[in-house]
């Protein structure tokens, strides 16, 4: 409107206050500071007691100093400030009567002139400029990816001989990259998936001869107390049973299994790095969203996906060329996508999440600049992206930061809630120095604040942890859910079917022979006149024959109950009798999966 207000007659200003009052509720500036200055220790003080460093904070006294220090028109504030010498200061603070400031202003004047850009957009921008981010541009995903989840991305885990853990086995012992050595970004040199399995599930543990790759540099005689060593997997199964357990049996939540122990141990060490860059490779989409798996030329391939060919996980090969002639085109072929190690990974972080304390988490990179959508906000006035892969955070900044360590330096702060934590893994980790929280993959980052601390771009966000995201258990049960839900519809389709009278029996009588619930008259017990067709444990109704099985035999069970509630008039044993005398008739199942149909 003309005097500046909305609709409702709400002015800017106000509408301006409220918008700073909503950042300072979403984050605190890079320093661990809102907006005001106030630290982290005043803020949560606040919520239980009056301070004077809160009062004095909410006075908003830093606008009393801004004012001093204004600088003159159509001049850059940022080179301003940083081109004012001491004496300017302290004409400038003097006449404002804020003399008793120049020492700590003066400080920051001088911490200021060793910043690398004004801004955090400028420094992003910088850091592509000049060439320090040789891995490139980092690949986020967008809404859909978010709501796909997990499975659309790499599709769902999988068994072998009906268990997952040999399905694990099998992905880093018998696929092609299983003997072949890898590096990885924190300087483990020459590691295979096969001894990175062994050290996890049955490791060599007296490894004087260093059979288990370490990382390089003088780490090994420099921070001897940080090199992972080699313990049976049974110490980790006995803190999972007796202290990990029992709290999420506590807490609510569905207890950890081996599998996902040894995934999480497994992520912990090398393996992080062939993981992440399965989940990173799908950052590469066309117009159309359509992860991209053939180039004109090698040089056109991201990084990223450039990066799984050198992991083994698959390989990118010239395509057939028309006519005889040469072609430089390439398409990627995997040969492994650690599918099923994968789930169980993001398993053990959705169960041990609700057991994770509240606190800041860091994550330090170098090497990559953050797209454009992290500093300019879209149409609807969202700063983010959604990570494919998995997040390894700390607790603790200073590791962060000696992550971040190199040319373009960037490091993430991250804002935990009630209901989006990740996991503290320190106690399986191969490296618990490091305090690792993990994050899951196609999480949510939402922009709040960015800033430059020296030569290093900070970026403050809060997250969406992915709510599509499934443990094992709730995978695996995909199938017995299906079969659950169906069976209950055909009892509600039975009672609707039917007279009122023989309706709601006949609906009752369908569920228990199902195996949807228990048999009154067994004195709660199973019902032992049929095997009831959704009664096995889910991990039975993955086999397609077992899964037809019960599709049929339920069928029969509802046709059955129709038919004996249409014949039984109040014959000797009830509708319960009826439907034994009728169900033999149904037409029996016919499989033809042995059978050679073409």
């Amino acid at each position: 409107t003309p005097d500046g207000s909305d609709k409702l007659g709400t002015s800017r200003d106000v509408k301006a206050l409220k918008d700073d009052v909503q950042s300072l509720k979403a984050g605190s500036t890079p320093d661990g500071s809102d907006k005001f200055g106030t630290s982290r220790k005043v803020a949560l003080e606040s919520a239980t007691k009056w301070a004077v460093a809160g009062w004095v904070n909410s006075l908003e006294l830093t606008e009393v100093v801004a004012k001093a220090l204004k600088e003159p028109p159509s001049t850059d504030p940022f080179e301003y400030v940083c081109n004012l010498s001491l004496a300017d200061l302290t004409e400038k603070l003097e006449a404002e009567k804020l003399s008793g400031l120049v020492a700590p202003l003066w400080s920051a004047v001088e911490k200021l002139r060793g910043q690398g850009a004004a801004t955090g957009a400028a420094l992003n921008a910088k850091f592509a400029a000049e060439g320090d981010a040789f891995k490139g541009e980092m690949g986020f995903g967008g809404v859909k990816q978010y709501f796909g989840g997990l499975e659309a991305l790499i599709g769902p885990p999988l068994m072998v001989e009906g268990s997952l853990l040999k399905a694990m086995e099998e992905e880093h012992c018998n696929k092609k990259d299983a003997n072949l050595p890898f590096d990885t970004s924190n300087g483990i040199k020459g590691s295979t998936p096969r001894l990175e399995w062994e050290f996890v599930v049955a490791p060599v543990v007296e490894d004087p001869d260093g059979r288990y790759a370490e990382r390089g540099g003088d780490f090994r005689t420099v921070h001897p107390e940080w090199c992972r060593k080699a313990e049976p997997l049974s110490v980790y199964e006995a803190k999972m049973a007796d202290e990990m357990n029992p709290r999420l049996v506590e807490a609510g939540q569905a207890p950890l299994i081996t599998e996902e122990l040894v995934a999480g141990r497994m992520y912990t060490g090398p393996m992080y790095e062939k993981y992440n860059a399965v989940l990173r490779f799908n950052s590469a989409r066309d117009r159309d969203g359509a992860v991209l798996l053939e180039y004109a030329s090698m040089e056109e391939v991201p990084f990223l996906q450039k990066k799984c060919g050198w992991l083994h996980l698959g390989e990118w090969a010239a395509t057939a060329a028309g006519k005889g002639e040469p072609s430089a085109a390439v398409r990627w072929t995997w040969n492994n996508k650690y599918t099923t190690t994968i789930h169980a990974i993001n398993s053990i972080i959705v169960k041990l999440s609700p057991l994770t304390k509240i606190t800041p988490l860091y994550r330090g990179w170098a090497g990559a600049t953050l797209p454009e959508g992290f500093f300019t906000p879209d149409a609807l006035g969202f700063r983010g992206g959604v990570e494919y892969g998995f997040s390894s955070t700390t607790t603790d900044r200073a590791q962060a930061v000696h992550y971040a360590e190199g040319k373009a330096s960037t490091v993430l702060q991250l804002v935990m809630g009630m209901m989006d934590r990740g996991a503290d893994i320190t106690w399986l980790s191969q490296y618990p120095h490091e305090k690792e929280t993990l994050l899951p993959p196609l999480m949510g980052l939402q922009v709040r604040l960015t800033g430059v601390e020296g030569s290093t771009l900070v970026v403050q966000c809060s997250f969406s942890i992915n709510m599509a995201s499934l443990t094992l258990e709730q995978v695996a049960g995909k199938r017995l859910k299906l079969l659950t839900d169906m069976g209950a519809q055909m009892a509600a389709e039975v009672r609707r079917g039917l007279a009122e009278a023989a309706a709601a029996e006949a609906s009752q009588l369908v569920r228990i022979r199902l195996g949807l619930e228990r048999c009154a008259d067994a004195g709660g017990a199973a019902d032992k006149r049929l095997e009831a067709p959704l009664g096995d444990e889910a991990e039975a109704y993955n086999s397609d024959p077992r899964f037809q099985a019960a599709v049929g035999d339920a069928l029969k069970v509802k046709r059955a109950a129709v038919l004996a509630a249409e014949m039984q008039h109040g014959g000797e044993g009830g509708l319960a009798a009826a439907l034994d005398a009728v169900l033999p008739l149904q037409a029996s199942r016919v499989d033809l999966t042995g059978f050679p149909l073409g």
